[in-house]
């Protein structure tokens, strides 16, 4: 698969402008503001990988997949392409930085690790934040007083959205230590019901705060230690999906 990609840059940037919309039309469903922004915003992630994965001529497929997220959302031609500007933005910066620090993407050093957590999910967030909610006000979309708070939020999304599905994305994309299928499926199934505990019990009447949360943390920390850097992102992001 790797192979035919490198060997075809044209499925390799359909391949991304496909992740991109799927992932933006599964993140809409939990917009908030203007129909577009968004607490868990997982393009974000896949942009990130796809820059750090394919370089710089990734970021032609990442403006088309954002262009056409927001003109499914029923966005102005020119709201849609100034956001998938800064949205593009973001994961160029996101990438440049990264590959400054001497990131490959392994997670494998707690250096890796700390870099990603900065710029990923700190520093560049902001480009597409404050572009974002910027087009959004100067296309009357919003008003003045709503600019900080949809920045806010924007930042928010996006930075869950790489720190949840970039490294992911990464992991999986990356050559990794061999593990046995039947430890996976044990560790998922610990993780997913760990979750649902979690989650479920204030439904049904169980209120103990935020104790309970102690419970699937512990599963991704223990699958983390059992699995390495792919079995801490891939039970990570289950844990979220189980919590949205």
């Amino acid at each position: 698969m790797t192979l035919y990609l490198d060997r075809h840059p044209l499925a390799r940037a359909s391949l991304v402008v496909i992740g991109y919309v799927a992932g933006g039309l599964g993140g809409l469903q939990l917009a908030s503001i203007a129909g577009a922004v968004s607490l868990i915003w997982p393009p974000t992630g896949i942009a990130l990988a796809a820059l750090v994965l394919g370089g710089r001529r990734m970021a032609a497929p990442v403006w088309v997949g954002a262009l056409i997220v927001n003109l499914l959302i029923g966005g102005s031609p020119l709201t849609a392409a100034l956001i998938a500007c800064g949205n593009t933005l973001e994961a160029l910066v996101a990438a440049e930085l990264l590959a400054r620090a001497g990131f490959r993407g392994s997670f494998e050093s707690r250096r890796e690790v700390r870099d990603f957590a900065l710029i990923a999910g700190l520093l560049a967030p902001l480009c597409a934040a404050l572009g974002g909610a910027t087009s959004l006000l100067v296309t009357g979309t919003i008003e003045a007083k709503g600019w900080l708070p949809t920045a806010a939020l924007w930042w928010a999304g996006d930075a869950t959205g790489a720190l949840v599905v970039g490294p992911l994305v990464l992991t999986w994309l990356r050559p990794a230590r061999s593990v046995p299928l039947r430890r996976w499926v044990g560790t998922l199934l610990v993780t997913i019901a760990a979750s649902s505990l979690a989650f479920a019990a204030p439904r049904m009447g169980v209120e103990l705060g935020g104790a309970l949360l102690v419970v699937p943390i512990s599963s991704v920390v223990w699958a983390a230690l059992r699995l390495g850097p792919r079995g801490a992102a891939t039970p990570c992001a289950l844990l979220c999906l189980v919590a949205v």
